[in-house]
């Protein structure tokens, strides 16, 4: 997120574009202060996550990546349900930091939601919601 921008009440559709991010080619929305729109719940969800990997990128290290220490606090705070059948959080990060640089970068942090949420849906699926 940028400073001084906010991402609640912003559509998407809304907001202005930045350049690339390092982890995918293409523009990236930006968040803008200006619109006064209430989030879906969806946009809600996708916003908290966000939040939550930055909150955590912030304590130590660079200011927009996890080192192994903000990773095993967010994981035992954040994921302690998602994530309690995995042994060592050490080898999770290490499969996760695809530029092995030892910080995890949002897009890496990404790949780990994307699994949870895989995880999460064929769960549900077997259930028959």
């Amino acid at each position: 997120m940028h400073p001084g921008h906010r991402l609640p009440g912003t559509p998407l559709h809304l907001r202005p574009h930045l350049s690339s991010s390092p982890c995918s080619p293409g523009p990236l929305p930006c968040p803008s202060t200006m619109a006064t729109d209430e989030l879906t719940e969806l946009e809600t969800a996708i916003e908290k996550t966000i939040t939550v990997f930055f909150t955590y990128a912030a304590k130590e290290g660079k200011k927009g990546t996890l080192t192994a220490g903000e990773f095993k606090e967010l994981v035992q705070l954040q994921l302690p349900n998602l994530m309690k059948d995995v042994p060592f959080l050490e080898e999770k990060m290490s499969e996760l930091d695809v530029n092995n640089d030892e910080e995890l970068k949002f897009c890496e942090y990404w790949r780990l939601i994307g699994e949870l949420a895989k995880a999460v849906q064929r769960e549900k699926v077997g259930k028959k919601w």
